[in-house]
C-alpha cells in the first residue's frame, strides 16, 4: 500500500466517525425544533441513523480487511514465487545428478584407479565436467569421491572448496542409489547447496540385476545458489529495491539467502508462523512479514524452506488522495454486475444504496408535512439533516468506491504479475532441455557406436541399437518432460528410440531443417530447436523438438544427433494452471483463461479447453470489462539471450469482470 493509500484510507475512517457524531447532534438539536412533533419522522431518521452506525462498522472492518488483504497479496505472491520458482529449478537437479552419477567417463576413471592416477587421465576427465558445466550454468564446482572419502577430482581444482573426507560422503554412502541435498555455509562464508549420489561400479552382464553393484565413490554438484537468488530477487523486486526484502529461510526459521544482507543476514532466525501476516523489528524498523512454504513440484518439496516477503511499516500523517465520489450510480451498478467482487462488498454496497433512498424518502416526507402545516421551523432542521445525509451518502459511497477500484487495481497487479512469472517459468523450462539435448549428444557410446560405423545407421547391428535405446531409456525415465528421445545417424535416419510405442520411427529418415542444421554443426554448445509445430514424432501433435549435434570421439566430424521432443500439452498446461489468478475459494474466475502464444500468433497451450495448441489465438479486445495483461519471454542465464536463439513467447491473462 502506498503512503497516499493509507492516508486516504486514514481520511475515511475519520470522516465517517466525524459524520456519525454529526448525525447523532443534528437528531438531538431537531428533536426540540419540531421533530418531537413528528414521531414517525423522527422513528425514520432514528432507524436510517442505527443503520448508519451498523454500515459504518461493516465499512470500518471492510476498510482495515482489505489493507490486510492488499499486503497479503503483495507479500504473499513475491514470497511464493521466490520458493516456487527455485524449486521447480533444484527439482531439475535431482534428475542431473543420478544421471551423471552414472556417466562412463567418471565411473570408468573410479575403476581405473590404483592409487594415484595419471595426470593425464585426469585432466580428461576435469574437460568433460568443464563440459557439463557449460551447458549446465546453474553448477560452479564438481567433486568425485572415491569410495574412502579421497578426492579423486574436482572441476575447479585449486579453486574449489571441496576437500578430502567430507562428511558429505559418508552421509551419502549411508544411503547409496538415492541422492541427497546439503545446505551449508562454505569456509569463506558463501553458502553452498550441494547434490550428492554414489557412484557404483559397472554391472556386468553376469550379475545378478536386481542386486546393487558395489559403491566405488560419489559425485557431489555444487549448486550456484546465491547467484540463481540474486536473479530471482532481482526479478521479483524490480522497482521495490529498498522498499522489500525478499528471503529464503529453512524450516527452523534460519536466514539461507536475503536480498538485503544488511538487515536480514544470513544466520538471522525469524520466529515467523506461516501463513499470517506478522510484524516485526529488525534493526529498529517495523516490518509486516510474511511466510509462505514451497507448494512443491510433481511431489518435490526440496528441504521444507519457504520464501518471506517484508515490507516496512511506516505511518503517513500526510492527507492522502481524494475518495471516489458517485453521484450517479455508477459504482453500484458497476458492483451489481461485476463477477469478482465479494459477496460482502456486494452486500455492503446494496445496503449504502439502501440508505440513500430511505434518506431520499424521509426529505420527501418532511418537506410535504411541513408544507401542509406551514411549519416554519421544520424545512431548517430537515436542511441540517440533508446535509449531513448527503454527506454520508457521498463518504459511504466512497468508500465502497474506492474498496471496489482496489480490488479491480489488486487483480490487475496480480494478473501482471503471473503473465511475468508465466514466460519465466516457461523459458526456465526450455533452458534445461537446451542443455539436456547437448550433453546427452556427449554420451560415450552414442558417439562411439555411430562414428565406428560412419554414421550410417545401416551398418549399426541389432545389439548396438539396442544398448542405444537401453541408455535412451534410462534418460527418459529420469526425465519425464520428454515424450520421446531419438538418436538419428549422419543422414537423419532415426537408429533408435527411448520408447516402445515410437518405435515406427526407427528407420525413419528426418529431413526438418533443424535436423539438418544440426548435422551440419561442429560446435557442442550450439544446439537446433524445431519451431514449434505438429510432427509425426509427437502423434501429429505441435511441440518443440531440440536437437544436440552427436560428434565423434575425436570431436571434429557430426556422426549424427539426438533429438528430444518435449511433451508440450501436459508441461505447458501445467504452467499455466500454476499462474492464473485464483479466486479466494481456489477456483478459477468466471470466463477467465491464460495462454502461451509464439511469434506467430499461434496457440502453444492455454487453460481453456476449447483453445487448441496450433490454432490461431484470439486476443481479446480492450474493454474496461476485462482485465487483461500479455508479457514477453526474456530468456534465462544464456538461453534465448545470449546463445543465438530466438523464439519470442508471450503469456496472455484475460479474466473478465
Amino acid at each position: 500500500m502506498t503512503g497516499a493509500q493509507r492516508a486516504a484510507r486514514s481520511v475515511s475512517i475519520d470522516l465517517l466517525d466525524h459524520l456519525q457524531r454529526r448525525w447523532n447532534a443534528v437528531i438531538l438539536s431537531g428533536k426540540p425544533n419540531g421533530l418531537a412533533e413528528k414521531p414517525g419522522l423522527l422513528a425514520s431518521l432514528t432507524q436510517v441513523g442505527d443503520e448508519f452506525g451498523r454500515l459504518r462498522s461493516e465499512l470500518l472492518g471492510a476498510l482495515a480487511e482489505a489493507g490486510q488483504h492488499e499486503a497479503t497479496l503483495d507479500l504473499g505472491s513475491r514470497a511464493q514465487i521466490a520458493i516456487d520458482i527455485l524449486i521447480r529449478n533444484l527439482f531439475e537437479r535431482t534428475a542431473d545428478v543420478g544421471f551423471l552419477a552414472e556417466d562412463t567417463a567418471i565411473v570408468d576413471s573410479l575403476v581405473a584407479v590404483r592409487g594415484q592416477p595419471a595426470e593425464a587421465d585426469l585432466a580428461a576427465l576435469r574437460q568433460r565436467l568443464d563440459d557439463y558445466v557449460a551447458k549446465y550454468s546453474v553448477y560452479d564446482d564438481i567433486a568425485i569421491y572415491r569410495a574412502d572419502g579421497t578426492l579423486h577430482l574436482t572441476r575447479l581444482a585449486e579453486g574449489s572448496f571441496f576437500v578430502p573426507n567430507d562428511p558429505l560422503v559418508r552421509e551419502t554412502l549411508g544411503s547409496p542409489g538415492s541422492f541427497h541435498e546439503v545446505f551449508r555455509p562454505g569456509d569463506a562464508g558463501t553458502a553452498q547447496l550441494l547434490y550428492t549420489q554414489s557412484i557404483h561400479a559397472p554391472q556386468q552382464n553376469d550379475i545378478d540385476q536386481s542386486k546393487k553393484a558395489p559403491v566405488i565413490g560419489v559425485l557431489a554438484l555444487s549448486f550456484r545458489f546465491e547467484n540463481e537468488m540474486e536473479g530471482i530477487f532481482a526479478d521479483l523486486l524490480g522497482d521495490t529495491v529498498g522498499q522489500l526484502i525478499l528471503a529464503i529461510i529453512d524450516a527452523d526459521g534460519r536466514v539461507l539467502t536475503s536480498s538485503d544482507d544488511v538487515q536480514l543476514a544470513p544466520g538471522m532466525t525469524l520466529s515467523l508462523p506461516a501463513g499470517n501476516l506478522h510484524n516485526m523489528t529488525l534493526a529498529g524498523t517495523e516490518w509486516r512479514a510474511l511466510r509462505l512454504p514451497t507448494r512443491g513440484y510433481q511431489g518435490y518439496a526440496g528441504l521444507g524452506w519457504s520464501g518471506v516477503a517484508l515490507q516496512p511499516v511506516k505511518s503517513v500523517a500526510a492527507p492522502g488522495e481524494h475518495m471516489t465520489v458517485d453521484h450517479d450510480g455508477t459504482v453500484e451498478r458497476e458492483i451489481s454486475r461485476s463477477s469478482i467482487v465479494s459477496p460482502g462488498l456486494r452486500r455492503i454496497s446494496g445496503r449504502a444504496y439502501a440508505i440513500d433512498t430511505d434518506l431520499h424518502l424521509i426529505g420527501l416526507n418532511g418537506k410535504i408535512a411541513a408544507d401542509r402545516e406551514n411549519n416554519r421551523v421544520l424545512p431548517a432542521v430537515l436542511a441540517s439533516i440533508r446535509e449531513v445525509g448527503e454527506s454520508i451518502r457521498n463518504a459511504v459511497h466512497g468508500v465502497v468506491g474506492d474498496l471496489y477500484h482496489q480490488s479491480h487495481r489488486h487483480l490487475r497487479q496480480k494478473v501482471t504479475q503471473m503473465t511475468s512469472l508465466g514466460v519465466n517459468i516457461l523459458d526456465r523450462n526450455l533452458y534445461e532441455r537446451a542443455n539436456d539435448c547437448r550433453w546427452w549428444a556427449l554420451t560415450p557410446a552414442f558417439r562411439r557406436i555411430l562414428a565406428e560405423h560412419g554414421g550410417e545407421a545401416a551398418r549399426i547391428s541389432q545389439s548396438e541399437r539396442g544398448e542405444i535405446a537401453q541408455i535412451l531409456a534410462y534418460i527418459n525415465g529420469l526425465y519425464t518432460v520428454y515424450s520421446t528421445l531419438l538418436v538419428f545417424d549422419r543422414n537423419g535416419t532415426v537408429v533408435a528410440v527411448s520408447r516402445q510405442e515410437a518405435g515406427s520411427a526407427v528407420g525413419r529418415r528426418l529431413e526438418d531443417p533443424y535436423i539438418r542444421a544440426a548435422l551440419m554443426n561442429r560446435d557442442p554448445q550450439s544446439y537446433t530447436v524445431s519451431p514449434f509445430a505438429v510432427t509425426p514424432l509427437y502423434d501429429e501433435r505441435p511441440t518443440y523438438i531440440y536437437c544436440g549435434t552427436i560428434l565423434a570421439p575425436d570431436g571434429v566430424d557430426p556422426v549424427g544427433g539426438i533429438a528430444v521432443v518435449f511433451d508440450s500439452e501436459p508441461q505447458f498446461r501445467q504452467m499455466l494452471n500454476d499462474v492464473i489468478p485464483l479466486q479466494d475459494d481456489g477456483t478459477l474466475y468466471p470466463g477467465s483463461f491464460a495462454a502461451f502464444v509464439n511469434q506467430a500468433g499461434l496457440l502453444i497451450s492455454s487453460t481453456n479447453p476449447q483453445d487448441k495448441p496450433g490454432a490461431v489465438f484470439a486476443s481479446p479486445k480492450p474493454s474496461d470489462r476485462v482485465i487483461t495483461h500479455t508479457a514477453a519471454s526474456q530468456g534465462y542465464r544464456e538461453f534465448k539471450r545470449t546463445d543465438g536463439y530466438v523464439d519470442r513467447v508471450t503469456c496472455h491473462i484475460c479474466i473478465p469482470v
